[in-house]
């Protein structure tokens, strides 16, 4: 039980408030554990900022796809791997989209609508008749998302799939419209 009265403790608070008594070892021992704190604070900088850096990364690294076959845009617009020669290796990418227009009039059969791109050189319109793609479990991309497979590079927001090869030529099909470059 203390000695002092209610008025006094009080007093002494308020002085100690107002930084006008000394300190005494438990204060000395509290400034030092406090500093100890904000001196392992300061030492854990360097480890939560890698672990905040790899946390915004990750998804990231989670939005690129390496589906055979996948659609965007509502379902709208389908792409995948082309189909290839048994024993070869795939070398291209094909969209179908409605907005994709025909080859120009007399080149191929079958239904318009086909893109091709390989990781080299222009786009290249089509027509066909079957199934061109590789898989047949198709993934839907939502925006945000990218694909990567054979040196080509597709970029999902909401209205557009930007799909862009190694010597930076490919096309943009949007809800209503397809640009090559």
């Amino acid at each position: 039980m203390s000695c002092e009265s209610p008025g006094v403790r009080g007093r002494r608070s308020s002085r100690r408030a107002r930084g006008q008594l000394t300190p005494t070892a438990g204060d000395d021992l509290y400034r030092n554990t406090e500093m100890q704190r904000l001196g392992a604070i300061h030492r854990l900088r360097p480890l939560i900022l890698a672990g905040v850096l790899f946390i915004a990364a990750t998804p990231a690294s989670a939005a690129t796809s390496h589906a055979k076959i996948w659609t965007a845009l509502g379902n709208d617009l389908g792409c995948g791997v082309a189909i290839h020669p048994p024993g070869k290796p795939p070398t291209q990418v094909v969209c179908s989209d409605r907005t994709i227009p025909p080859p120009p009039h007399g080149v191929g059969y079958g239904d318009p609508g086909f893109v091709f791109l390989g990781a080299h050189g222009h786009p290249i319109l089509a027509r066909t008749t079957q199934d061109s793609f590789e898989g047949s479990n198709p993934v839907a991309l939502t925006s945000g998302r990218t694909w990567s497979d054979l040196g080509i590079t597709c970029t999902i927001s909401t209205t557009t799939v930007r799909c862009v090869n190694r010597s930076a030529h490919g096309f943009t099909i949007g809800v209503h419209s397809y640009k090559p470059f």
